[in-house]
């Protein structure tokens, strides 16, 4: 009885999702989704860089990203090493989150835009990797108004994010040889930088750009939290796939028990950001991986990231009067970073897309009833053409990665 009513309450879920959400002046959700991305392309994303922003400043066209640093401010590394609170602290999270709007939008219907849009995202990943050349070292991003430069502090956010999008693009059957052999060239440089540094002697610590080392805890790549502890593991198994180089098969090999069994358990207060790449991570070894019990310990520590997912719904939805979502963010020069109050409307959007690409992503495959009420109260609540904020990529790829996926459930 219990089983026959949660299908007759995703049925009507289901049918909500495409009927109700649809915007009077889209038409349908669809279609709605597809005008979001050309919002995306239009407002938080830089041809000169190829790269995708943290926040608007403007609505108006052309000024929505007039706040970047500018060159001075790079060149001493203002207002600190990671570039923090200036809009470009997360270009390489924003390419992983937007190769998979990409990519999966384009399973879905193969529209036109989808494989030049999947190669401007690469090219963006790939300038941050070839910021020092052939070092591996993944640079958050570059400002449109300072090229060439770059804060030189990094971190296993951005160098997980921006490998987990190469593998899946590589994957993609889009790139072409040219573009393959980039990819190759980019992966094999990441890999190369772990096995350097990541070592003892440096406390596992991949360095930064200058060869010295973070000071914050966010390169470290071992002896770390559980929702950290597959990131290395994921990097060396995607070197291998995508170069065919035995190093890294034996790298992978020997950091994949320890990545499968350290990821159990993640810690309750982990920030959802940090689970998702966990899940990521998880997802990418568990697909690759040929040992059975390994791949169960993966799936077993990818179920319990979906649960603190899952458990993270009830607060966002009771949060969401709190906030309008519509609101600008101010400039950091004048506010001291990305600083509540708007800090708080900023992530509440992305939160959401996150505990929904948490969930969509893991290995087991279970998206339950209320993870799809979770979504359509996430494209009810977001509007494409009043938000700030980056949460708007998690969203979009969200909703085209639960689309590419029905046909599987």
């Amino acid at each position: 009885m219990r089983t026959a009513l949660s299908l007759l309450f995703r049925a009507i879920v289901l049918m909500i999702l495409f009927t109700a959400c649809g915007s009077a002046d889209t038409g349908s959700l669809p279609e709605k989704m597809r005008a979001a991305e050309e919002i995306v392309w239009s407002r938080f994303y830089s041809p000169q860089t190829d790269q995708f922003y943290d926040y608007l400043t403007s609505y108006e066209e052309g000024k929505g990203l007039a706040h970047l640093p500018k060159p001075d401010e790079v060149a001493r590394q203002y207002p600190n090493d990671c570039g923090y609170g200036t809009g470009m602290e997360d270009c390489m999270i924003s390419a992983g989150i937007m190769m998979t709007a990409v990519l999966n939008r384009y399973k879905c219907d193969q529209y036109a835009e989808g494989p030049a849009r999947a190669e401007a995202v690469f090219r963006g990943i790939e300038r941050s990797i070839q910021s020092v050349p052939g070092e591996g070292f993944v640079a958050r991003g570059f400002s449109p108004f300072a090229p060439g430069l770059f804060y030189i502090g990094s971190s296993r956010d951005q160098v997980t994010h921006a490998v987990a999008a190469l593998w899946e693009y590589y994957r993609s059957g889009l790139p072409s040889e040219e573009v393959r052999e980039r990819i190759r060239r980019s992966v094999k440089d990441v890999a190369d930088r772990m096995r350097r540094n990541v070592t003892p002697e440096n406390d596992y610590d991949f360095l930064r750009a200058d060869g010295s080392p973070c000071t914050r805890g966010i390169c470290k790549m071992k002896n770390v939290m559980p929702h950290e502890a597959a990131r290395l593991a994921m990097i060396y198994a995607a070197a291998w796939e995508i170069t065919g180089e035995r190093e890294y098969y034996e790298l992978w090999r020997a950091n994949i028990r320890e990545a499968a069994e350290g990821s159990l358990h993640p810690v309750s207060g982990t920030a959802t950001y940090g689970i998702l790449q966990m899940q990521d991570s998880l997802a990418i070894l568990a697909e690759m991986e040929p040992d059975p019990e390994i791949r169960g310990t993966l799936c077993a520590a990818a179920a319990e990231a979906s649960q603190l997912a899952l458990s993270r719904i009830a607060r966002l939805e009771n949060e969401k009067k709190n906030y309008d979502l519509t609101e600008l963010a101010p400039d950091w020069r004048e506010v001291g970073g990305l600083v509540p109050p708007y800090r708080n409307v900023w992530y509440h959007t992305r939160e959401r897309g996150e505990i929904l690409l948490i969930l969509l992503k893991d290995p087991n495959r279970s998206f339950p009833p209320e993870a799809e009420a979770f979504l359509r109260s996430t494209l009810e609540l977001v509007d494409f053409h009043r938000n700030s904020s980056c949460g708007v990529y998690s969203v979009l790829a969200a909703w085209w990665t639960y689309q590419a996926r029905r046909p599987a459930e």
